[in-house]
């Protein structure tokens, strides 16, 4: 569809494979498609060499922000692996069965998905929801391992077995970002100059992706820069960088890059020169991480003393802004045009940052006073859900029987499905009643009714407990 002279197409959701288009505003948007790197072997932005058809950048950069963190191509599309079984992703996509990391399947748990609201201090009236989800993953079906335990790669990264940071401050026009995506990747031209594509009326210029699903799609990582907002079209505007794009009627405060070289006149940023990987966003990539290098303190009680670069999460990629032609010139949808915009949330805003730290510290009071959202979550699914199947039945009384007594120092997702349903690293009388309250039909339902042998004087807690059952835990 074209609006106002601004061309998009519909995201890979569910919505989209309804034919719906990704609204922006008054515009149309595209949700990310493949990361299109404008880089040949051998050639770029017109340095001689002759063009190669093997993709490139298709491995992590040497310079890891969270390669192992981002799905690989298939049934899952991109987002990033946050730490404590919490997947990012932008939220107009569609969530698989199993995450596909590079360290094998992880299944999502039903009934995770939590939609992040939108802040109600930019000046402007937003929706309520955003396009930014969380939802939660088990751990490997066949170690029982949770991805940081299971891939060294992650364990090695940037954040290692920690949770993913997030910027603290609007990075300014001309910050070099990282983004990665698992769509489709660069096809070369050879016949043309420097391998790349040009429209028929030559107004246009950029590079070919491959077209359709798997196995055309690829993962892959490029860069580019933080531009001002001026390079988007007909988007509300906060400020100098950051704009509202609206995505199937979810807002969502965001940033941009565009895709650039010094090639041909007429699509220069204005901002710096095109990176060494200029890349831009195509479908597939919703939902992938922007990485940006952050100038922080060594001593975090000594703000102002050494400083040194870390990796930070900037955002997610959500849609694209196509440059459109002069005299009626057009291109195919899977070119990617220099000029072309890519958009992406800036997760500087504190509404946004507060509520997804929230979650993942399972702190769930908290992301309810911030986002005035009351997730239906306790710990890594619904209360009683031992087994993280998405349901609350016989078999989530099979697992806790099986898990009573265990005994370990914290909580977390292995404790879980054992029955530590408080997350305290015990299973015991407190998880009990959590477990009695989540039933459908507990009548009758006693430590003595399923074979466990209570430890003295549970009996008596057990009453004490039982008016507290209905509040929810933190």
């Amino acid at each position: 569809m074209r609006v106002l002279g601004v061309t998009f197409r519909s995201s890979i959701s569910a919505a989209a494979s309804c034919g719906l288009a990704v609204a922006i505003a008054a515009a149309l948007a595209t949700s990310s498609e493949a990361v299109v790197v404008n880089y040949i072997l051998g050639v770029h932005d017109g340095q001689p060499g002759p063009p190669q058809t093997t993709p490139v950048n298709i491995t992590a950069p040497a310079d890891d922000p969270g390669w192992y963190r981002v799905p690989n191509p298939g049934d899952s599309n991109a987002g990033i692996y946050m730490g404590n079984q919490w997947m990012l992703s932008a939220r107009h996509v569609s969530v698989p069965d199993f995450v596909t990391l590079p360290s094998g399947d992880y299944p999502f748990i039903p009934g995770s998905l939590i939609t992040l609201s939108n802040p109600t201090n930019t000046g402007r009236t937003l929706s309520t929801d955003s396009d930014l989800m969380l939802y939660r993953i088990g751990v490997h079906p066949e170690t029982g391992l949770a991805p940081e335990d299971q891939d060294v790669n992650i364990a090695n990264d940037p954040f290692g077995d920690g949770l993913v940071q997030l910027i603290d401050s609007v990075p300014s026009a001309g910050t070099d970002v990282t983004m990665i995506g698992n769509g489709a990747a660069r096809v070369v031209q050879p016949s043309q100059t420097n391998g790349h594509w040009h429209s028929p009326l030559g107004t246009l210029h950029g590079v070919d992706a491959q077209g359709g699903q798997d196995p055309a799609r690829e993962k892959t990582w490029g860069t580019n820069e933080v531009s001002p907002a001026t390079v988007t079209t007909g988007l509300p505007r906060l400020d100098g960088l950051r704009f509202i794009t609206d995505i199937n009627g979810r807002e969502v405060v965001s940033l941009a890059t565009q895709f650039n070289t010094t090639e041909y006149s007429g699509v220069a940023r204005g901002v710096g020169t095109p990176t060494l990987y200029e890349a831009h966003a195509k479908g597939g990539d919703s939902g992938g991480p922007v990485f940006v290098k952050e100038t922080v303190p060594v001593d975090p009680l000594n703000p102002s003393g050494a400083t040194t670069e870390e990796w930070r999460l900037a955002g997610v990629l959500h849609a694209t802004q196509n440059k459109s032609g002069t005299n009626g010139d057009s291109r195919p949808p899977r070119v990617a045009v220099f000029g072309d915009v890519t958009i992406f949330t800036d997760l500087s805003n504190t509404h946004y940052s507060g509520q997804i730290e929230a979650l993942l510290a399972n702190d769930y009071d908290l992301f309810e006073s911030i986002s005035g959202v009351t997730p239906n979550l306790n710990g890594y699914s619904m209360a009683g859900d031992i087994n993280l199947d998405g349901a609350i039945n016989n078999q989530d009384v099979d697992a806790f029987v099986a898990g009573w007594g265990l005994s370990q120092a914290e909580g977390d997702v292995y404790s879980w499905t054992q029955g530590d349903l408080n997350l305290d690293g015990k299973t015991d009388a407190f998880d009990f009643v959590l477990l009695r309250e989540a039933l459908p039909n507990s009548a009758g339902f006693t430590l003595a009714s399923i074979g466990v042998v209570p430890e003295p004087g549970t009996a008596a807690m057990l009453f004490l407990l039982a008016p507290l059952a209905s509040r929810r835990r933190r």
